[in-house]
């Protein structure tokens, strides 16, 4: 599965379903950077960036 795939999947687990593009493109970017920069697995880099785009922790 493709990273854009796997974010809109998480997003949609957490009841996201309306952002915008920018919003995407922040969170891909913060996602992959905690990835190989910080190397967090994949759940964990999400949450991060998460919580820095949106601000909460979802569901």
């Amino acid at each position: 599965m493709n990273k854009d795939k796997w974010i809109k999947q998480q997003l949609a687990l957490k009841g996201i379903y309306n952002y915008s593009q920018q919003d995407f493109d922040r969170l891909k970017s913060l996602f992959i950077d905690n990835i190989t920069s910080l190397k967090m697995d994949k759940y964990t880099a999400f949450d991060r960036a998460f919580q820095a785009v949106f601000g909460r922790k979802g569901n």
